[in-house]
């Protein structure tokens, strides 16, 4: 983990065992960044899928390497999610009905839906030779 500018970096390996250390890390930066436990856990949770969903999809179980940048901006954080693997070709707007994936009577397929509704905004980005997801969470103001 290194801390630049408040921003707060981790790269992990593309291999699920390893996010469990992830989201314990994940917690502790976003009580640091000012949000509350569910905020945390939003994140966390989301984190997560994102991170399964690059082993499976990007890196089709072969491993390879995931960077997670946690950007604190004003009232928001954004999540920028970051592998090197093979492009996403889900659609987004499909991603969001998840009575299609029910219908179908197959595991997993929630993810996406799930990052949405946990998140505030979701971008996916296919950059010259990486992907970027990047994860919008606005923090709840405390009353001063």
């Amino acid at each position: 983990m290194m801390i630049m500018e408040k921003q707060i970096v981790f790269d992990y390996n593309a291999e699920k065992p390893s996010f469990i250390d992830l989201r314990q890390k994940i917690d502790r930066a976003c009580r640091r960044l000012g949000l509350d436990k569910e905020e945390s856990l939003h994140v966390q949770i989301a984190v997560d899928e994102a991170c399964t969903n690059v082993v499976r999809h990007a890196y089709k179980n072969n491993g390879g390497k995931i960077r997670i940048e946690l950007r604190p901006l004003n009232k928001k954080l954004k999540i920028v999610i970051k592998d090197w693997g093979n492009p996403f070709q889900k659609d987004y707007q499909a991603a969001s009905k998840p009575h299609q994936v029910i219908q179908t009577k197959k595991t997993g397929g929630l993810g996406i839906f799930t990052i949405k509704k946990l998140m505030n905004e979701v971008k996916y980005y296919r950059r010259k030779n990486h992907n970027e997801l990047v994860l919008t969470k606005i923090r709840k103001i405390k009353n001063a």
